[in-house]
């Protein structure tokens, strides 16, 4: 039996890499919006509510700005490892090689579709400011398609190297 649906990681790739992107963009963005509001507050009922949502808030603003860039990539680069991983334990009919490159097409196909919607993003959005912050996931995004084929062909390497060659080997 072939296994087609580890085939499809590539297209879960690109849906994993854009929501990804957006999820940590929109998540910097909106705790900048809840420490704006809570600094803006003032003193109330005694209490000084701006200083101590900016030594606690404020502060992790600047912390996160860079964590959430890390993290970003780091997810997005062991997505993409854990597909070749996958492809190298995947010990099939020589049809899985077919069926990998056929969905690699398609999946670049779509990256292209993704990458500029993406591209969008960053022009305009309110928190497109948050996304440019994010160089190394925001590099990944612009160059999708680019990242696709590169995982598509490496992935179809790695298939072909551990193609079942006799019947044999069948299970």
């Amino acid at each position: 039996m072939i296994n087609k649906k580890a085939q499809t990681e590539i297209l879960t790739w690109i849906v994993i890499a854009l929501t990804v992107a957006l999820f940590l963009g929109l998540w910097v963005y909106g705790h900048g919006l809840l420490t704006d509001a809570l600094t803006s507050i003032g003193v109330q009922s005694g209490t000084n509510i701006s200083e101590a949502a900016e030594s606690t808030f404020g502060q992790m603003n600047d912390a996160m700005a860079n964590g959430v860039a890390i993290l970003g990539f780091v997810i997005l680069f062991a997505t993409a490892l854990s597909i070749l991983i996958n492809n190298y334990f995947i010990r099939e009919h020589p049809a899985v090689l077919i069926i990998h490159i056929l969905v690699t097409l398609l999946a670049v196909v779509v990256s292209v579709y993704v990458s500029n919607t993406y591209a969008n993003l960053l022009t305009g959005q309110p928190f497109s400011s948050n996304l440019i912050a994010m160089k190394a996931v925001s590099y990944i995004m612009l160059h999708l398609p680019t990242w696709v084929t590169v995982i598509g062909i490496f992935g179809a390497i790695i298939l072909a190297i551990r193609i079942i060659r006799t019947r044999d080997e069948f299970v």
